[in-house]
Formats: structure tokens, sequence, C-alpha cells
């Protein structure tokens, strides 16, 4: 598989496992997608910051938006 295509499945299966309640595995798949190309790390750091924001910790959110800008 190359690259870019373990990269993006990385990235469903992190949004995937979000979706199931396994942060610890969709910590993981994140990982791998963040050392993809540059426009699947961004829509993983992306991903990433989103469920920051839904969570408590605004000054953390706001610090990986800092960085993808």
């Amino acid at each position: 598989m190359k690259p870019r295509e373990r990269a993006r499945v990385a990235l469903l299966r992190a949004e995937i496992f979000f979706a199931l309640g396994r942060d610890k595995d969709a910590q993981t798949a994140l990982r791998v997608a963040r050392s993809g190309p540059g426009d699947v790390a961004a829509d993983a750091a992306m991903l990433d910051a989103r469920r920051t924001l839904k969570g408590d910790d605004r000054s953390k959110a706001h610090a990986q938006l800092t960085k993808l800008a």
C-alpha cells in the first residue's frame, strides 16, 4: 500500500474508532495519518482539533488550531 493510501485509511479508521468510542485506537490511527502526505496530515490534525473543541480544554484546542494556521 502506498504511503498516501496508508495515511488516508488510517484517517478513516480514526474517524470510525472515535465514533465507536475507542479513543485509544483512534489516537493510534491519527498518529499514522499525521505521518502521511501533507494534505492527509492536515486533515488528521483538523480532526484532532475538532475533537478537542468538543471537550472542555479550549486552550489546547486553540493551540492545535494555531499550529494549523
